[in-house]
């Protein structure tokens, strides 16, 4: 009989966060799907603000794109789906000081804020069709970040046709 072992590749973020979409705030602070891989462990814990992290050394491993290198603090770009209108690729920048998870808020996908972050959760290329992404890990990270922003812009102005 062969046993497989699964190790978990991800950990939860639970904050409340205000949906930019339906203006309402995360009534289920656990349910918005907020997945991060910073931890070297990562054990599916449910992390809040004011948790310790211990970060890989490596964020590539956690499929994070670098915009810049990492620095004190941390600050990172993830996903995260509103719990009450449903709507996905929505986006929050965690912030880790001294390896405490310091704060979670809404964030929208532009060029300040990318400009903001060290590093970009690997989930922002579902933005670029899939034969892209091998080209996109080869930018630089300034041209990794414009490209992401009109990736956005673009699906934005998608959503708003309806």
């Amino acid at each position: 009989m062969t046993t497989i072992i699964a190790r978990a590749t991800f950990d939860y973020v639970c904050h409340p966060l205000k949906c930019p979409r339906c203006g309402q705030t995360s009534s289920d602070i656990c349910g918005i799907n907020l997945q991060t891989k910073l931890r070297e462990h990562p054990t599916m814990d449910s992390l809040r603000v004011g948790d310790r992290l211990e970060l890989r050394e490596d964020p590539s491993m956690g499929g994070y794109l670098v915009i810049h290198p990492p620095r004190e603090p941390l600050r990172v770009i993830e996903e995260w789906v509103c719990d009450e209108c449903g709507t996905s690729f929505l986006w929050a920048i965690l912030e880790v000081h001294d390896g405490t998870l310091a704060s979670v808020e809404p964030a929208e996908l532009d060029e300040s804020t990318l400009e903001s972050v060290d590093l970009v959760t690997g989930q922002a290329l579902f933005l670029f069709p899939t034969v892209e992404t091998v080209e996109l890990m080869a930018l630089d990270p300034a041209e990794l970040r414009a490209r992401i922003v009109r990736a956005e812009v673009e699906r934005l102005a998608e959503l708003a046709k309806g």
